[in-house]
């Protein structure tokens, strides 16, 4: 329900207004090129990670070039992490307190309304929370595919904002260092390696796997 509601909200009142923004048009543009054949660093240059870029082709190739398609990522992300934030404060305190913090949580990441806008900080904060959500679960029910699912949303992080690999080894050495639970960073581990050999796989078979590493290279040196 928090998240319809979070994402209703969105796509109704904030998903079809244009915004003044510095970072949108590189990711609609980048999409809108893989559309045309090209490929993310090979054929034009990006400071992040390839996730935004494919997510947003995928959309905007299924459903069409439009601004409130553009905003569908972004609508996604905003209420999976209120979702998120929802269900972890009610694990930690309880549905009262869980509520007022999740309200708060919304109208804080809503304002200002110029930040609603299609970018891979909100693509990768939605799937870094949703691997620390996941990794959560596992802990009250260990199970193969908590930890499984966890390891793949961490990496899917990762491959849009290579610096939430962060996320990815602090998981891991938090599972690494609890005995209970130290058989399962098996499986975290095999879902990152899934995602990380499919993504890697794409980009070698386009000629863009070096390429990427060149254009992180730059970023690290120059981006602030």
């Amino acid at each position: 329900l928090v998240f319809v509601a979070a994402g209703a909200a969105l796509w109704l009142l904030w998903a079809n207004r244009f915004f003044l923004t510095l970072d949108e048009g590189i990711y609609l543009a980048g999409a809108e090129r893989i559309l045309r054949g090209q490929a993310v660093y090979r054929d034009f240059f990006a400071i992040t990670g390839p996730g935004s870029f494919w997510i947003e082709a995928a959309i905007l190739g299924l459903l069409g070039p439009t601004l409130r398609h553009a905003r569908l990522a972004m609508v996604f992300d905003l209420a999976l992490l209120t979702a998120a934030v929802y269900w972890l404060t009610t694990r930690l305190t309880g549905r009262t307190l869980a509520l007022v913090t999740t309200v708060f949580f919304f109208a804080l990441e809503t304002r200002p309304l110029f930040r609603l806008y299609a970018n891979h900080r909100w693509d990768s904060s939605a799937f870094g929370l949703l691997a620390v959500l996941l990794v959560f679960a596992g802990t009250e029910r260990p199970r193969l595919g908590w930890f499984l699912s966890a390891g793949i949303a961490a990496a899917i992080a990762a491959w849009i904002t290579p610096s939430l690999l962060a996320v990815v080894v602090v998981l891991g050495l938090w599972l690494l260092l609890n005995r209970e639970l130290r058989r399962e960073l098996i499986p975290f581990v095999l879902g990152v390696a899934f995602i990380s050999t499919v993504a890697a796989g794409i980009l070698f078979f386009q000629g863009a796997l070096g390429p990427m590493f060149r254009d992180l290279l730059w970023t690290s040196v120059h981006y602030p």
